[in-house]
């Protein structure tokens, strides 16, 4: 049995958690052939014959770290005084998670997944784990267990006592568990969530199909994403612009700043939308939220007003956006096109 280890991290503290699941794996399974690999390491060939693949990475404003979030935390480290500094792992400044996952291929049988995170051990600060786990999902993993994640003291670390023996403990008893899925493989059918289908699945038509995602999907969809489009009626048109957003709940929240966008928006009924593509196998998802948009104001409470800029959004444009929109969904749908047989490529090397 072949296991692989993907792992993410700035300061060190997720990749300690890797080496750990790792080294339960092979308490599990002393015979497992393990690899234990940074997201720059884990080019597709060395990820794609794995029996069970095992993604983390640390948790940044609730979920799994982006371009920004990773720059913003390298350049905090190197304004700080030598001596308050934490060492920078090699590839800290490189790709994350989000960006390795876009290189990750669909899987071509039944493969095997689980996710985890390091995360603060605060309210709210939710965790990288379930992102990974919905896009592992969507390359056409079964994802075998909920996402595990694993304290850390503060924002880089160290691990809290007794993280790495939990950490040993949970990567054991998953080597156990998939080793029993992969002996009985013959018989066993991989459960589907509602709202989703397996790769496999998908390519058993000839053509495109078409999936309607159930409401559950379309959040957890949302929270893969942070650029969306707003739409709004101003100026005698509707108008849609792009907005960095996240997410409260099921709450999103936009960061603004004063102009026709604001002025449409507050108190109004608006329309936000989320999608993502791939234009090679003509395939993708598109989520629409009908909702109300208010500026977030005293009057919502301290602990909303907190918890609200806890989630820190952080707009990529220019700007002085000192505004807070929430928009409150009425309705949400989404919508899910499935590939079928690409079509015949121009170039014979199109597809490799």
């Amino acid at each position: 049995m072949r296991v692989v280890v993907v792992f993410e991290t700035l300061f060190g503290t997720t990749r300690d958690v890797a080496e750990s699941i790792a080294a339960g794996v092979t308490d599990g399974l002393p015979g497992a052939q393990v690899d234990v690999l940074r997201v720059g390491e884990a080019v597709p060939e060395r990820v794609a014959l794995a029996d069970l693949l095992i993604v983390g990475g640390p948790t940044h404003n609730g979920g799994p770290t982006t371009i920004l979030s990773r720059t913003a935390r390298v350049a905090a480290e190197e304004r700080k005084e030598p001596g308050d500094r934490h060492g920078l792992e090699p590839g800290a400044e490189g790709a994350g998670i989000r960006d390795w996952f876009h290189g990750l291929p669909q899987t071509d049988g039944e493969r095997h997944a689980a996710a985890f995170d390091t995360r603060v051990d605060i309210p709210l600060a939710g965790g990288a784990g379930p992102g990974i786990a919905l896009r592992l999902r969507f390359r056409g993993y079964e994802v075998v267990e909920r996402p595990e994640g694993f304290f850390v003291e503060g924002n880089g670390g160290p691990l809290r006592d007794g993280e790495r023996q939990r950490a040993r403990s949970w990567g054991e008893g998953l080597a156990r568990m998939v080793a029993d899925r992969v002996a009985s493989s013959t018989g066993h059918v991989a459960t589907i969530r509602p709202g989703e289908v397996t790769h496999a699945a998908a390519l058993a038509t000839s053509g495109p199909s078409m999936q309607v995602l159930t409401e559950d999907v379309c959040y957890e969809l949302l929270g893969t994403q942070e650029i969306g489009r707003l739409g709004v009626n101003a100026e005698d048109y509707p108008l849609v612009y792009p907005v960095n957003f996240g997410l409260d709940g099921t709450t999103i929240i936009i960061r603004s700043e004063p102009g026709t966008k604001l002025d449409a928006a507050e108190q109004a009924h608006v329309t936000f939308e989320v999608d993502e593509i791939d234009r090679r196998t003509r395939s993708g998802w598109s989520v629409l939220v009908r909702g109300v948009a208010e500026e977030l104001k005293p009057g919502h409470g301290a602990d909303v007003v907190l918890r609200t800029i806890a989630y820190g959004v952080d707009p990529w444009a220019p700007g002085a956006y000192g505004i807070w929109l929430r928009l409150r969904p009425q309705a949400i749908s989404g919508r899910r096109i499935l590939p079928g047989e690409l079509p015949p490529p121009i170039d014979p090397r199109a597809y490799l």
